[in-house]
C-alpha cells in the first residue's frame, strides 16, 4: 500500500475549481473559492485530512471533472472549404467522437444550427430586448458544444485536440462548474 500511495502522492488533479493531492499522510484538498459575487478574483484556501486508506490507493481512483469544449467558427473559413473538404473533416470528427464516447471520455456531443437563426434576449434596466443572432460583428461564432471527462486540464486540451475545428476557428476547453456545489453554496 505504501507504493501506492508514493505514486499517488506525486500527482494532482483538478476537482471543480480546487485540486486534490493524496499523500502518505492523508489528502490535501485546494480549493478555490468566488470572493466577491460578480468578479473573477479568487482565494485559494487548502485543507490537509488525515487519513487511513482501506485498499490501495491510485491515481486512477481520484474523481475526474467535466470540461466543456466549445467550438467556435470563422464562417468565412469555414465557407471557404469545399463541400467535400468539409465531409471529409466532419466524418473524422465524427469519428473521433465515436472513439471518445467509446472509451468514456465524451459525455455529449451537439451542433448548433446557424446564427440566423439564434435569438438574443437583453434585460436592461427593466426592459426586455430580443435580437437576431448572439451578437453584431461576431468574426467566430459558436457552432457547437462537447461535454468531456478528464482527469485535468491537461487531459482535456488533449482531447479536445481530437476536433479538427481549430483551423476554421477556435476549440475552447472550459472547466464545468458542478452545479449542486453552487446550490449548497447559496443555500438553494
Amino acid at each position: 500500500m505504501a507504493t501506492s500511495i508514493q505514486q499517488a502522492s506525486a500527482r494532482r488533479r483538478l476537482i471543480g475549481l480546487g485540486s486534490v493531492e493524496i499523500g502518505a499522510d492523508g489528502i490535501r484538498l485546494t480549493k478555490l473559492a468566488q470572493v466577491a459575487p460578480h468578479t473573477s478574483a479568487a482565494a485559494v484556501r487548502a485543507v490537509h485530512i488525515p487519513v487511513m486508506l482501506a485498499g490501495a490507493a491510485s491515481p486512477d481512483n481520484i474523481v475526474s471533472m467535466k470540461f466543456a469544449v466549445l467550438i467556435y467558427n470563422d464562417p468565412r473559413l469555414l465557407g471557404e472549404l469545399p463541400t467535400e473538404e468539409f465531409n471529409t473533416t466532419m466524418r473524422g470528427c465524427l469519428g473521433k467522437a465515436d472513439g471518445m464516447r467509446q472509451r468514456g471520455a465524451l459525455l455529449d456531443s451537439q451542433m448548433l444550427e446557424d446564427t440566423s437563426t439564434a435569438r438574443s434576449i437583453r434585460v436592461r434596466k427593466g426592459r426586455v430586448e430580443v435580437t437576431d443572432g448572439p451578437f453584431a460583428e461576431a468574426k467566430e461564432v459558436l457552432g457547437g458544444f462537447n461535454i468531456i471527462e478528464a482527469r485535468d486540464m491537461d487531459e482535456a486540451i488533449a482531447l479536445a485536440m481530437e476536433f479538427p475545428w481549430a483551423a476554421t476557428g477556435c476549440v475552447e476547453v472550459r472547466p464545468v462548474r458542478d452545479i449542486e456545489s453552487v446550490r449548497r453554496t447559496v443555500g438553494a
